[in-house]
């Protein structure tokens, strides 16, 4: 006998892996899709979105109360990005000049980097200082700007290691500090005041407390706000594109003064205009927006054709989950052969209600074939045939005696069960009686 072996899968577990693949395989892709958005935008490097001490996500949101509207641009210039009134870049030492170039779009101001920074284990958002960066380096890539833009003579830059002095404003409480006007501040003592272009007034320019004020000297460019040799703001001549040397002014250590983001905000918006709109590079630091073909199926207005056909595939599979294995054919109408025969036979019998009345007709049909197959000689009288017939039947040792069938069969108050049951012992009686029964044992 055959027993079924177990399967090394149930189609249960196989759709079960199937679709913890499928799900696996849309979450990879879709995060390898937005994978810069899910960045830790607060890094603590000195960008726009970072909230250090280097950073400047504070003077951001002091623009906005203000009433200077900021955009955050993931748009490199090379991919269409618009062109507003000023654009703010606050590279590292080890940019790319080109890059640098590259992203300047319209008016610009470059914003020069000072501190060397690490990481804090502290808080992610915070930097722990080391000290301020290589001069020469700094110069390098101010020297490189300005030669990509115009050729000019060698720059010199120099790291001013003092602090402006701000003696008198110690005097001040610091409500009055927050009150105080940085143009008319022109009682200061020499150190604190920087004289500034017609472009920002006639006035004086006053910073705050700024440890290790970092100035430059370059007699190619144009002094916007300066003090003797020492720019503190600078122009390349003939180009919109400006260059503070001090990142304190406008970044978050320099806020602990309210003088220097004073001053910051004085310069944007003297450089901006009357649209009052500064656009803020991140692909600098990692943040561009890249395109690319997996995020423009995932986004507005291709997602909607997107997650169509990933239903329509759903549905694709569903459908062949559901004809696992051969596929059925199609029966016919109208069945040929014997079993159908005897199929359509049985059914008019029964339509016809004659099930305990062919009984009987079936005994002596089963009789006359139980002698045809126990080959029972031709011209025997019906008593012969009996005896001839009892005598096979203890021959084959069978258990089950004909007459007793036939004298049901003959029953006038047989029901249809009982009729089954005497049709199949007549059945098994004849093959009994023939050899059938033992030629199926045999073989099997």
């Amino acid at each position: 006998m055959q027993t079924n072996k177990p399967t090394l899968f149930s189609p249960t577990l196989v759709l079960v892996l199937v679709l913890v693949s499928i799900f696996s395989l849309s979450a990879y892709m879709t995060l390898s899709a937005f994978a810069p958005d899910l960045r830790n935008k607060s890094d603590g490097s000195n960008h726009a979105w970072s909230r250090s001490a280097i950073g400047f996500a504070a003077f951001v949101q002091l623009l906005e109360a203000s009433g200077t509207k900021t955009v955050l641009s993931r748009t490199s210039a090379n991919d269409g990005r618009p062109s507003h009134n000023l654009t703010i870049l606050t590279p590292n030492v080890f940019q790319d000049s080109d890059a640098i170039l590259n992203a300047s779009v319209s008016k610009t101001l470059i914003i020069l980097p000072k501190w060397r920074v690490g990481k804090d284990i502290r808080n992610s958002n915070w930097v722990t200082g080391i000290g301020t960066q290589d001069v020469d380096r700094i110069a390098k890539m101010i020297d490189d700007i300005i030669k990509g833009e115009q050729p000019t003579d060698d720059i010199h830059f120099e790291l001013q290691i003092q602090r402006v002095d701000s003696r008198e404003l110690e005097k001040k409480t610091p409500k009055e500090k927050q009150q105080v006007d940085i143009s008319e501040n022109t009682d200061e003592t020499p150190k604190t005041i920087w004289e500034i272009t017609k472009r920002f007034g006639d006035k004086t320019f006053v910073l705050g407390d700024i440890d290790n004020l970092q100035t430059m000297t370059h007699l190619g460019l144009v002094p916007q706000i300066w003090s003797g040799e020492r720019l503190l703001l600078g122009k390349i001549p003939d180009k919109e594109i400006y260059i503070l040397s001090d990142p304190d002014i406008m970044n978050t250590l320099g806020a602990a003064d309210i003088l220097n983001p004073m001053a910051g905000i004085r310069i944007v918006e003297r450089l901006v205009g009357k649209d009052r709109t500064v656009l803020f590079d991140l692909t600098l630091h990692g943040f561009g927006q890249n395109s690319s073909l997996l995020r423009t199926i995932l986004m507005p207005p291709f997602l909607t054709a997107t997650l169509s056909a990933v239903a329509t595939a759903g549905l694709m599979i569903w459908a062949a989950w559901l004809r696992f294995g051969p596929i059925s054919r199609r029966k016919m109408v109208f069945a040929l052969g014997k079993t159908a025969l005897a199929t359509n036979s049985a059914a008019l019998i029964q339509m016809a209600g004659r099930e305990t009345a062919m009984v009987s007709k079936f005994a002596e049909l089963s009789k006359a074939l139980a002698a045809k197959g126990a080959g029972v000689p031709k011209g025997l009288s019906r008593d012969e045939l009996d005896k001839f017939l009892r005598r096979t039947a203890h021959i084959s040792a069978t258990n089950i005696d004909y007459d007793a069938l036939l004298k049901r069969a003959q029953s006038a108050n047989l029901t249809n069960s009982e009729a089954i049951k005497i049709a199949q012992q007549l059945y098994q009686w004849r093959g009994d009686i023939s050899g059938a029964n033992r030629t199926r044992k045999t073989s099997s």
